[in-house]
């Protein structure tokens, strides 16, 4: 009877060993969440959801527009005076993209829209999401 507890005994070591080594050698694949910082009230400047302007301050600065480029200050890019090869460039875009890909590479992204045509109350206006 001793002799089956001492078995016992060691065989539940064993196996205690061989779990506690399969735990230690098990990947460790849950990632935790990121932990939330809590910020006080009083150190936030703005109410929830509203920013103040240096939060909403563009990271770079806008490169220097040139106000004869096409598109320019919201005029009309001109397909009137094209060369031949022009031409056939501004068709194939159509024809592959249903939309003037010819003046579309053409229209710079960082040029200036012409003046604001919305009614005044939107220009400044306070949208609730």
């Amino acid at each position: 009877m001793e002799r089956n507890m001492k078995n016992k005994n060691k065989m539940f070591d064993l196996m205690l060993e061989a779990v506690n080594n399969i735990k230690d050698a098990m990947p460790k694949m849950q990632i935790g969440a990121p932990v939330r910082q809590n910020i006080d009230a009083g150190e936030r400047p703005c109410l929830q959801g509203y920013y103040t302007a240096a939060e909403l301050k563009p990271v770079l600065d806008r490169p220097p527009q040139d106000s004869n480029a096409p598109g320019a200050s919201g005029k009309a890019f001109k397909t009137t005076n094209l060369s031949v090869e022009e031409q056939k460039e501004k068709e194939r875009g159509e024809a592959k993209h249903c939309f003037n890909a010819f003046a579309s590479d053409r229209i710079s992204l960082h040029r200036d829209l012409g003046p604001d045509t919305r009614p005044p109350e939107y220009v400044e206006g306070m949208f609730i999401v």
